[in-house]
């Protein structure tokens, strides 16, 4: 059996990075889903195939493990125009990330691996934390509250 030449991360451009002033509100929450954060097109990322996002954020109080804080994928049309607002009840494209036990303290949330349509908008939805979780911009010693990188398998 061979071995083969092993696939690698090959990121694609610069990585979206969104500070807490510029997200679509200052806090989110729960049972929340925000406005668009930001809107990726593979053409912009030389076709790039997934998507590695984090949030940095934090939570009045421990939310102890309940609930998600979840990345909602949007595709658009073929002419470009946003597709519906996202519920609840209708999110389909949607990716999870542990919550865990996160004090009052800032934490980066991850999501890795998510596929990418084409052209898309990227919500994110406090699904039932029981608390409002505040962006900050502590991300890893940066100044964003939102940090994206779209990537595509290279060799």
């Amino acid at each position: 059996m061979s071995s083969g030449t092993p696939i690698i991360r090959e990121a694609q451009g610069a990585p979206v990075q969104i500070t807490a002033a510029n997200m679509p509100a200052s806090s989110l929450a729960t049972n929340t889903i925000s406005g668009a954060i930001t809107r990726i097109t593979a053409s912009s990322f030389n076709n790039a195939m997934l998507l590695d996002a984090w949030i940095s954020g934090s939570f009045g109080t421990d939310p102890a493990g309940a609930g998600a804080l979840q990345l909602i994928v949007v595709p658009r049309s073929l002419s470009g125009d946003q597709g519906p607002v996202p519920t609840a009840a209708t999110a389909r494209l949607v990716y999870s990330a542990e919550i865990g036990s996160t004090g009052n303290t800032a934490k980066v949330f991850s999501f890795e691996r998510i596929p990418l349509p084409v052209d898309c908008d990227l919500y994110l939805y406090n699904n039932n934390s029981g608390y409002t979780l505040t962006y900050t911009n502590s991300m890893n010693g940066s100044a964003y509250a939102f940090q994206a990188q779209p990537w595509s398998p290279g060799t």
